[in-house]
């Protein structure tokens, strides 16, 4: 409408590029397009439909399509699927090229969601900078996934959840990292929780450790802030310890556990670092959660909340 009003009407472009369409409701979408481009326009969609769509808050609404974005609808089309395993380039074009990662963080959402094809060419000083931290259970493997048995809670002014003995644990691996690397800064630390309970109390107890946040501080956030940003290091808060929860969560769509786009979205924030601290024996009743479980394992990664140097022996 804006462009209208300045005398750019109909037919005035060849092409138009739509950027991050894979966030853009698809009724927005294709009006942009059909006020903007005649029948001999062409329309050029970039984003990413294995990530977060478009926000929608009327239940009804999701349910009957609206969250679904126009990139996600036409990449089911047949003209937009795999043949012989590869996409027609006349049609789509697949960035498989990271530069963000650690390959050992890439390796399983790659696998999972792009066809193996997204591989990782980060400058190698600095994606490899952490993976020789000594706290880490497999030196060379920069993941940590914490086992902790938590409770959930929820107080009487807001329907979220949150969990203590996770935002505790957030905070001590926070402290952990700056106190044993002064190459890591507040401002290279982000933490990710699905739940805007469990973001306050973290940030709460980020402040009264007197650590900064921020801009130039650490980042905590829901999912959804983190789409489209990185962090030398990404902490995870699941939150969730109790499985009879999950149906609740999958209904209202909440949480990681049933929300591929969610979990991808979290586990490839990370640069150098991704710490994921849940109950596993929970995260585990998802199919997707427990084959990165499963990963994670196979690679010395899990460690129980007793310890450390304790693994974590629940799959």
């Amino acid at each position: 409408m804006a462009l209208y009003n300045h005398g750019v009407h109909r037919n005035h472009f060849d092409v138009v590029f739509m950027d991050e369409a894979g966030t853009a409701h698809e009724v927005e979408a294709a009006g942009a397009a059909c006020a903007l481009l005649g029948r001999s326009g062409k329309l050029v969609l970039a984003g990413d439909p294995k990530q977060l769509g478009p926000v929608v808050l009327s239940e009804p609404a999701s349910q009957n399509g609206l969250s679904v974005s126009l990139l996600e609808r036409l990449m089911e089309h047949d003209l937009y699927q795999l043949k012989n395993g590869e996409f027609d380039p006349s049609h789509v074009t697949m960035l498989q090229r990271n530069y963000r990662s650690h390959p050992a963080i890439i390796k399983f959402p790659s696998d999972r969601f792009y066809l193996g094809k997204l591989t990782a060419h980060g400058d190698e000083r600095q994606v490899m900078s952490l993976a020789d931290w000594e706290h880490l259970p497999c030196r060379g493997f920069p993941i940590i996934v914490k086992c902790v048995e938590g409770i959930n809670e929820q107080e009487e002014s807001s329907p979220s959840w949150f969990n203590t003995t996770e935002c505790l644990e957030v905070v001590n691996y926070i402290q952990l990292l700056l106190s044993s690397r002064p190459d890591v800064l507040p401002s290279d630390i982000g933490v990710i929780s699905p739940y805007d309970r469990q973001v306050k109390k973290i940030r709460q107890l980020i402040t009264s450790k007197n650590i900064p946040q921020g801009e130039l501080g650490i980042k905590v956030g829901t999912t959804e802030l983190f789409q489209g940003l990185e962090r030398r290091v990404i902490i995870i808060s699941t939150v969730r310890s109790d499985p009879l929860l999950l149906q609740s969560d999958d209904r209202f769509n909440l949480g990681f556990v049933n929300s591929a786009k969610r979990f991808n979205v979290a586990v490839t924030r990370a640069q150098c670092l991704m710490i994921v601290i849940g109950n596993l024996k929970c995260l585990a009743k998802d199919s997707l959660w427990k084959d990165f479980l499963t990963y994670c394992n196979d690679h010395g990664a899990l460690i129980s909340d007793r310890s450390n140097h304790d693994r974590c022996c629940i799959l």
